[in-house]
């Protein structure tokens, strides 16, 4: 059996316990092949968009990009779990505010209850980290989890199999935040960076936030400035 087709009966597995299902989707290269795979296979796919920060646009063209290319997709916007815990401590933000703790678990939890949809997927890989690999290679198949009804379609893939799908379907270039990761955003300095140069509006956003984010930017110009410099002065 091929790759793609142990996958396809991994989704199929799913299809047939409900016509419907939750996607959690980064827009990065993974969930964005996971969806062309599984959409056939349901009348309803909820894309599930986790934000640190709602509304920014360079996300917000994937989703309507999803939404215009697959016709049963609907979209759906919840807090990432980690933005409790960016808040409750302090993260970026002048003091800490409160805010129930949450995890992934949780907010599966949430969503399919809002929902009323019983099945999620993730675009998560062995190869992707050895926590990763090891939780996964207790499920069946490496792949589904029948006690939560949770699927791993692409578990066993490696990233050049990824790439591979993307390229051979014509699928969109996933945003890599300039260091080649297709995985969602977060508050570091490389995906920072690639906001302000790219979607400066977005890292407007971002700052009314998190105000204190301005730092890593400041810290990073600061220092590529000082090796430049440098660099400057070596070649003097």
């Amino acid at each position: 059996m091929t790759l793609i087709e142990e996958t396809r009966m991994c989704i199929a597995d799913a299809a047939s316990l409900s016509n419907s299902a939750i996607l959690f989707y980064s827009g990065g290269k993974d969930s964005v092949c996971l969806l062309d795979i599984m959409y056939p296979y349901f009348k309803r796919i909820y894309l599930v968009y986790m934000y640190l920060v709602n509304d920014l646009e360079h996300i917000t063209k994937y989703l309507r990009y999803a939404q215009k290319k697959y016709p049963n997709v609907v979209i759906v916007r919840v807090p990432h779990f980690t933005l409790a815990v960016n808040l409750k401590y302090g993260a970026f933000t002048p003091k800490p505010i409160k805010v129930a703790k949450q995890t992934l678990s949780s907010t599966d939890k949430y969503v399919r209850a809002q929902l009323g949809c019983p099945i999620s997927f993730y675009g998560m890989k062995m190869a992707d980290s050895l926590a990763r690999r090891l939780f996964l290679r207790t499920y069946e198949n490496d792949m589904i989890c029948r006690a939560t009804n949770k699927y791993y379609p692409l578990s066993k893939w490696k990233q050049k199999d990824v790439y591979a799908y993307i390229k051979n379907h014509k699928l969109p270039p996933t945003i890599n935040y300039g260091q080649g990761r297709g995985s969602g955003m977060m508050l570091d300095v490389k995906s920072l960076a690639w906001i302000r140069e790219n979607y400066p509006k977005d890292l407007e956003k971002i700052y009314a936030t998190f105000p204190l984010v301005r730092n890593v930017l400041i810290k990073y110009d600061y220092e590529r400035n000082k090796a430049e410099q440098n660099g400057g002065s070596k070649a003097k």
